[in-house]
């Protein structure tokens, strides 16, 4: 008994010091400093910028906001936002860390802050995710304290984004023409829930029909299209590069959160899944959470994946 309760306490002991090490070593976080640890997704860090000037007005006026960035790449979101935070940092973090068991039962300054439903108060939130019509975008507005009638901050383009992406759909021949940009990748979603042939057909079908097709797709299955561009763009170029193509088809990503607000038309296909207290759709839907436009949204299934492929060809040749 005394052997377990000393095992205990020296465990607790180490936990404590590692907190100290990662908070204030390693992040160096002030004590009238928010710092909040941004998930490593697209879609999620996206959500929590575009609410960061609310949190500021009701929770945080006389304090200075830090983010965490624990992908490098996800740094170029925050040329949407200029101006919104006081200081940024990436980081590799110690090998103990784990951002989806990093929880903490407070929401205050002079501490790190995971912001994941998965990660505030012991998983407390995590059920209400879809509960009763709750989508994700709510969810952190209750996360961070937020009043729920409180407006996003609506990605802002510069011009140096509007001109690089120009610049690169003229490297990929795609200024001037009719373009359809597919993705059929996503991190957060099993991609294989929709056959290759689908893809193929679709890029085929449209080719046909005098359209540019391009894609964002880095596995090998998607790289033998015939009649495809292949093209990459910096997450900070999304918006303006949905601009200036046409359509954007796309399983649903991080990146159709972040093309939402551009002006072409986006066809989004949500996989028919029972998730956390609703479906995929419910809460996850761009159009529910508001923030998007020119948008039409598709659950499928197994069965019907063709139908809705389908479909997509004709609101497309509406």
């Amino acid at each position: 008994m005394k052997f377990g309760f000393y095992t205990h306490r020296m465990n607790k002991i180490k936990d404590k010091i590692k907190e100290i090490y990662f908070s204030r070593f390693l992040l160096k976080v002030k004590r009238n400093e928010w710092c909040f640890i941004l998930p490593p997704t697209i879609g999620d860090s996206f959500l929590i910028l575009s609410l960061i000037a609310a949190f500021r007005e009701q929770n945080a006026k006389q304090d200075l906001i830090k983010l965490i960035f624990l992908n490098k790449k996800h740094i170029d979101i925050l040329r949407y936002f200029p101006s919104l935070i006081d200081s940024y940092k990436f980081i590799i973090p110690p090998k103990w860390f784990y951002f989806y068991t990093y929880r903490k039962n407070e929401l205050r300054p002079g501490t790190p802050i995971a912001v994941h439903p998965l990660c505030f108060f012991a998983n407390s939130f995590k059920d209400l995710i879809g509960y009763k019509g709750i989508n994700l975008l709510e969810i952190y507005k209750i996360m961070l304290n937020i009043r729920l009638d409180s407006q996003l901050t609506m990605p802002a383009i510069l011009p140096t984004q509007d001109a690089i992406a120009k610049q690169k759909l003229l490297s990929y021949n795609l200024i001037n023409k009719k373009v359809i940009l597919l993705a059929p990748e996503a991190n957060s979603t099993n991609e294989d829930e929709i056959p290759v042939d689908n893809w193929r057909d679709l890029a085929a079908y449209f080719h046909h029909q005098g359209f540019e097709i391009a894609m964002i797709a880095y596995k090998d299955k998607f790289k033998n299209f015939p009649n495809v561009t292949y093209v990459e763009f910096g997450l900070d170029e999304m918006i303006a590069v949905g601009n200036q193509i046409d359509f954007f088809v796309s399983l649903r990503s991080g990146l159709c959160d972040l093309i939402a607000a551009s002006k072409c038309q986006k066809h989004i296909l949500y996989p028919q899944r029972n998730s956390y207290s609703s479906s995929f759709l419910e809460w996850a839907s761009i159009n529910l959470m508001g923030f998007g436009k020119n948008i039409s949204e598709y659950e499928f299934d197994n069965l019907n994946v063709t139908q809705i492929f389908d479909n997509i060809k004709q609101n497309i040749e509406q």
